[in-house]
């Protein structure tokens, strides 16, 4: 019995974060592998994006600047997704909605083309808008992101990497951030997208 089976008849609120959490909590209990996650919360997006519209996907650094900076980069993450909850009328998710600390750190070895692969089905189950946040230039995982939704197509990239609000988060993280304007039109206008598997 799949996710959508079980859920079909439960309201949804998948505006809320705590309410996704606790979807994404529920349907990825029972995996034993980065994968088994991965279909888990493919099916809460495919579901949730079927009744409620497609979401936007909040991309940003986890850990590109080390494994010891990732606590505080989800925790950075989790605040982007909230602004952004506040600012798009339809439901929004990151990473951070999915991965606890604990759960991250279980599969930590799945590597980069592992969590590259990861993410893009998570994209193409049911996500509409990307939004790329600061410093997602400097992130391996978010430019696959970016690189896959433009060669996808179906996938609006929002570019806030400048954006106010954003900024404003990294600075109560007391993160100092000055957005590399030509690295980012050079990834714009050039796809090299990787291939870390089949999709």
């Amino acid at each position: 019995m799949t996710y959508r089976d079980t859920k079909k008849t439960h309201h949804l609120n998948a505006h809320s974060g705590e309410a996704l959490k606790k979807m994404f909590n529920e349907a990825t209990s029972r995996a034993n592998s980065h994968m088994q996650v991965c279909a888990a919360v493919c099916e809460v997006v495919s579901f949730v994006a079927s009744k409620e519209g497609r979401f936007a996907f909040v991309s940003g650094v986890i850990s590109a600047e080390g494994r010891e900076f990732i606590g505080r980069n989800m925790a950075v993450l989790s605040d982007f997704t909230d602004h952004a909850r506040a600012n798009f009328a339809v439901p929004v998710m990151s990473a951070a909605d999915v991965f606890h600390a604990g759960l991250l750190g279980k599969y930590r070895d799945a590597g980069l083309e592992g969590w590259a692969l990861f993410w893009r089905k998570v994209l193409a189950s049911g996500v509409g808008t990307l939004i790329m946040t600061p410093k997602w230039e400097i992130s391996y995982g978010a430019r696959d992101e970016h690189n896959f939704a433009l060669s996808r197509g179906g996938i609006v990239v929002d570019y806030r990497h400048d954006d106010p609000g954003f900024i404003g988060i990294l600075r109560k993280h007391n993160i100092e951030y000055t957005p590399d304007e030509e690295k980012i039109r050079a990834m714009r206008s050039q796809i090299r997208l990787p291939a870390p598997g089949p999709q």
